[in-house]
């Protein structure tokens, strides 16, 4: 029985033949042609649309691998396990992030904005859970910083911040979940400030944090956990 690179088989496409035979006859004769082109075009609509989520896909693990050097990550299936985001990397408005900055120390940041919320799209082995850790070096207001909220799936998750070396570092676990489906991780700032007008600044634009650095990897101890630091000299705890 042949198949081609789809996995679908004759007997596939036979046993489809006759639906669509049995379809036809059901019909009255002036509604066969009207209902195989109707047949016709759901499965091209249905073909378009899971051509577009392939795309997404492959688009969004390019981009994954363009934000991160090939070192920061390790793969398992096809599917991160362990990596590291830094402000200094390729990310993105759309990500919520503005241009890179430095401080008076020379760290690498991006501030926030201008929505409240902020993340990454990212296809994680999730077949066990997953230790997050974000560093973040402070904002305008301390109630940015203290009321911080993390959302994985749209799901808000419990969200550990610890002052380490004048930064702070948010700790949180992803639960285990359904493995290839896409992992959507979002902060939530809970209020933006514009310094021009709290600071008598020219910038105008939405502030919301200080972003420095993201990692993930298994909840189990790994090798990133003790090699994966920041080259703005943060620091991640036990």
């Amino acid at each position: 029985m042949a198949k081609d690179n789809f996995g679908v088989s004759d007997g596939d496409v036979d046993a489809e033949a006759a639906d669509l035979r049995q379809l036809i006859r059901s019909k009255p004769p002036e509604y066969r042609m009207d209902a195989v082109l109707r047949e016709i075009a759901e499965l091209k609509a249905q073909l378009a649309g899971t051509q577009r989520r392939l795309l997404n896909l492959q688009a969004a693990s390019s981009v994954f691998d363009t934000l991160l050097p090939m070192d920061e990550v390790t793969r398992r299936d096809g599917l991160v396990s362990e990596a590291v985001i830094r402000a200094d990397e390729l990310l993105t408005p759309e990500q919520g992030f503005y241009h890179i900055e430095h401080d008076d120390l020379g760290r690498s940041y991006r501030w926030t904005g201008p929505n409240n919320d902020f993340g990454f799209d990212m296809l994680i082995n999730r077949s066990t859970p997953i230790f997050l850790s974000a560093e973040i070096l402070g904002a305008l207001e301390q109630k940015q910083v203290d009321e911080l909220a993390l959302y994985c799936d749209n799901e808000k998750l419990p969200l550990s911040r610890t002052p380490v070396n004048g930064l702070y570092v948010f700790t949180a676990t992803l639960p285990a979940a359904r493995v290839g489906r896409m992992t959507r991780l979002r902060f939530w700032v809970p209020e933006l400030v514009r310094p021009s007008e709290t600071m008598g600044s020219v910038d105008n634009r939405s502030l919301g944090v200080r972003f420095a650095r993201l990692s993930i990897r298994p909840a189990a101890p790994s090798r990133m956990d003790t090699a994966g630091r920041t080259a703005n000299g943060g620091a991640t705890p036990n």
